[in-house]
């Protein structure tokens, strides 16, 4: 069932579009579509012809701001088609109709627009643009922060998987200013070496996968398929952290991992005070993404500028400190179900504050 829509324009929409065939269930409509199709490969060719729709409406208990959930109708095998960007520009076109004073990118509508440029022209005055990479990229951060205290080393050895993307860059700075030791992975070492000629030392690159054997946290943000993680690139007692929409690991392959002495969690999920979706995500309880995150942010302090293209570590501390001001946390990775990684349990302490609730 879709949402009553009001005549209330929203503050904020955010674009997304189904990431999975579960993600496609939920949405409404849905189960009349396959009905009337002669199979599966019929059922997906007529979903790409159904226009943008609203799937769900954002509420937050005290306060006045109101968001919707815009799906484009595209799966994810579709969204890396050139087709797809004329999908997103009608999904920036029904939020701009709907009244949104700011509008967000999730998923990968970002880097089917150029991470949002190709959509600018699309966008009204006074109404901001944001792909939500700069926070994510900040509470990616805090996830290796606390995944370190995971595995008892006093120097434990980080890699970021993605880090020329437009969460990467940022990440990448981020992590390599703290001091930790780093190695970032991006399809060509080259390439990554040049963009982040200036960092310190204790940073080294690679154009492969063979280094993870190496790793004791793997911060993950693509789900290109070149780029998939399997649990024997892994050390045993490694901490993986995927933050990649679409997942790069699927959670029914979590027990793979768990088989290894391998944690994975979910990372880049944050807690907005009061926050209702009647759309599921299938995240844990009261919690959301932060790139939807930073899309409320945008429309709470009334930013008319864009947040397009690679996100640059000045904005992801910017930011980080916008969502300390509207009490925005990151979900600490303790808190995920004990199902996903029943093993690191006995590796988190009672008294950390990582446990629950935390500032950034």
């Amino acid at each position: 069932m879709l949402p009553f829509l009001t005549h209330e324009a929203p503050w904020f929409a955010f674009i997304g579009h189904p990431r999975n065939r579960t993600d496609l269930d939920r949405l409404g409509g849905m189960t009349l579509l396959r009905r009337y199709s002669v199979d599966e490969a019929d059922f997906l060719r007529k979903l790409t012809h159904i226009p943008p729709i609203v799937a769900g409406q954002v509420k937050f208990r005290g306060n006045a701001v109101i968001g919707e959930i815009i799906a484009a109708m595209c799966m994810p095998d579709h969204m890396i088609l050139s087709s797809a960007r004329e999908v997103v520009r009608e999904a920036v076109r029904l939020a701009s109709m709907r009244g949104a004073r700011a509008i967000g990118l999730g998923a990968l509508t970002s880097p089917a627009t150029g991470a949002g440029l190709s959509v600018l022209k699309e966008i009204p005055h006074n109404v901001a643009l944001t792909t939500g990479n700069a926070y994510t990229a900040a509470v990616a951060v805090r996830n290796v922060e606390e995944a370190s205290t995971f595995v008892r080393k006093n120097d434990p050895h980080i890699a970021v998987l993605g880090c020329t993307g437009s969460v990467g860059f940022a990440v990448s700075h981020l992590l390599a200013q703290a001091g930790y030791r780093l190695t970032l992975i991006g399809r060509n070492a080259e390439r990554a070496r040049s963009l982040f000629g200036g960092l310190v030392s204790n940073v080294h690159f690679a154009g492969d996968l063979q280094v993870l054997s190496q790793v004791d946290v793997l911060v993950i943000l693509t789900n290109d398929i070149s780029a998939a993680v399997r649990p024997q690139l892994l050390p045993p007692g490694a901490v993986v952290i995927d933050i990649a929409q679409p997942p790069n690991i699927a959670r029914d392959c979590y027990q793979n991992f768990q088989m290894r002495d391998i944690a994975v969690f979910e990372g880049g999920l944050v807690r907005i005070p009061g926050y209702i979706c009647t759309y599921d995500f299938g995240l844990p309880e009261a919690t959301t993404f932060a790139f939807l995150a930073e899309t409320y942010i945008f429309a709470r302090e009334g930013i008319t500028e864009h947040s397009t293209g690679r996100a640059l570590p000045e904005m992801a501390r910017y930011l980080g400190q916008l969502a300390v001001k509207h009490h925005i946390t990151p979900y600490p990775l303790a808190s995920a179900p004990k199902e996903f990684c029943p093993k690191i349990a006995g590796r988190i302490s009672p008294n950390s504050r990582f446990a629950g609730e935390m500032p950034f």
